[in-house]
């Protein structure tokens, strides 16, 4: 079991993939619902510290490798057009950003808009929490079938 929980939470912590690729893993896996929903969110959440400190530093470090610094201006250039989007209503827009169940939308992204927004690095992991709690609950409604559950009382 704990092997399997570890595969979890490292496929939750790869980009684009994230809690919306970890969770079916752990349905796959037979791993309950009670335990694999919080090792999805520990896995999704253990880079965002990472990437809210060291971002602005890597892009900076890195600008003038060939194939590294062209990815990092990339993903600067895509955060920083949606940044401008968000920026009136930051916290809410990184929260329902993060929670949209799909590739592109997680807490990565969101961690990366929310150092182009400037905003502080403890309001954005709240913000990113919070999308990454809601987003897992949809994905868990999802893949576990309880949504199909839910949807049959009515």
């Amino acid at each position: 079991m704990f092997i399997n929980c570890l595969k979890v939470f490292l496929v939750a912590m790869l980009p684009i993939i994230e809690l919306r690729g970890a969770i079916p893993v752990a349905l796959n896996l037979d791993i309950p619902l009670a335990i694999a929903f919080p090792v999805a969110i520990l896995g999704n959440m253990f880079p965002v510290p990472f990437i809210l400190l060291l971002f602005d530093k890597a892009k900076v470090w890195f600008k003038d490798w060939p194939v590294i610094g062209k990815i990092f201006a990339w993903v600067d250039k895509r955060a920083a057009a949606k940044a401008e989007t968000v920026k009136s209503l930051e916290f809410w827009s990184i929260v329902a950003f993060v929670a949209i169940p799909l590739p592109g939308t997680g807490a990565w992204t969101g961690s990366v808009i929310a150092t182009a927004l400037g905003m502080k690095v403890k309001k954005s992991i709240w913000a990113v929490i919070i999308g990454v709690l809601i987003a897992g609950v949809i994905v868990s409604l999802l893949s576990y079938g309880l949504w199909e559950y839910l949807v049959s009382l009515f």
